[in-house]
């Protein structure tokens, strides 16, 4: 249920979206974009800890951060995009009896399949 401080915020940001922000244009460097951000913290957080969330990503948005998806932490959409990006960073390559990735014209039948995560810098390390 939410509290009458929430409902305000909701009301002023929906303001914002459909008076304000059609003028400014599509400049939003976020997935979701700051408002709607700020509408789902506000929903799962709460007023206080919401606005705080909401706050700390306005403070990101200037021409030096890359931008990119950005959710809301607890959220539904957080939890699928992190289940998401750990099943994009889990490949499966061939790896020897001995635990040592194969060549890629290794034949699969030498050693067994094993998962490989990808590290943030792109390289490989066999998971054990």
């Amino acid at each position: 249920m939410k509290s009458p401080v929430q409902s305000l915020l909701t009301i002023l940001l929906r303001g914002y979206q459909l008076g304000i922000s059609p003028m400014l244009g599509q400049n939003c460097r976020f997935y979701p974009t700051c408002s709607n951000y700020a509408i789902e913290a506000i929903r799962v957080h709460g007023a206080a800890r919401g606005s705080l969330l909401a706050g700390k990503r306005l403070c990101k948005c200037h021409p030096w951060h890359p931008g990119g998806i950005d959710m809301v932490p607890g959220s539904p959409g957080a939890e699928a995009a992190g289940e998401q990006k750990k099943a994009e960073n889990q490949q499966v390559v061939p790896t020897s009896d001995d635990g040592s990735i194969q060549s890629a014209g290794a034949p699969a039948e030498a050693g067994r399949q094993r998962p490989v995560f990808l590290e943030p810098s792109g390289h490989s390390s066999p998971f054990s």
